[in-house]
């Protein structure tokens, strides 16, 4: 399965093969260029609301396994993460658990990440840029769509709080793969876990047949 989400003003859409998810405008930008004041390391999380035609949500509990991201010219070298969120309120979010720090180089690329981040059915994903660096991870003019930026820098367990922005018509550019995990061990069951052989136990075998047993 698939989730998209990606944090890029400018940026195009992700397709994947399984289920997708997906996910600054010059005033945003120039806001990032001059928040280096601040002795915080992260920077925005930006979260999808609604996409037509997407699902944004996982559809079952699993993991994620990788996670893709397509980043535009402006963008700084910087870490980037996602974020498994819950919604809360309709713009507000828990933030429930965060993936490992990536690195992205300055320019426009396109990346792709390995992951192993367990996710709830119900759960979405967010993507997270570096404090005071500029990053461009948006695909604008998408009619319908709108999406959520938050400077709150929550916690793994806090809330957002209520979007600093809210971009209408517009996604972030990134998408996660999702898959199922049978028998909960944290791994995906396609590409990570070569055993799961629990998720399917062996029944009994066949009894005797006739005139079989003691005499």
């Amino acid at each position: 399965m698939f989730l998209a989400l990606l944090c890029v003003p400018c940026a195009r859409r992700l397709r994947a093969a399984s289920m997708t998810i997906s996910f600054c405008t010059e005033d945003q930008i120039e806001f990032w260029r001059t928040t280096a004041l601040t002795r915080q390391t992260r920077g925005c999380l930006g979260i999808e609301d609604v996409i037509p035609g997407r699902d944004l949500v996982s559809p079952f509990d699993g993991v994620i396994v990788r996670w893709r991201a397509r980043l535009g010219n402006n963008t700084d070298a910087q870490t980037v993460r996602i974020r498994v969120v819950r919604r809360l309120d309709p713009d507000e979010f828990t933030v429930i658990s965060s993936g490992e720090l990536e690195d992205v180089a300055a320019g426009a690329d396109t990346y792709t990440f390995p992951a192993r981040l367990p996710i709830a059915s119900g759960d979405q994903v967010g993507i997270e840029a570096e404090n005071a660096k500029v990053i461009e991870w948006r695909e604008e003019n998408l009619i319908g769509a709108r999406s959520f930026e938050y400077t709150s820098r929550p916690a793994d367990g806090a809330n957002t709080g209520v979007p600093g922005f809210t971009d209408n018509d517009a996604s972030h550019t990134f998408n996660v793969d999702v898959e199922p995990d049978c028998d909960s061990d944290g791994f995906g069951d396609e590409t990570q876990d070569p055993d799961i052989s629990s998720c399917n136990p062996a029944g009994p075998g066949p009894g005797p047949g006739p005139g079989g047993g003691n005499p």
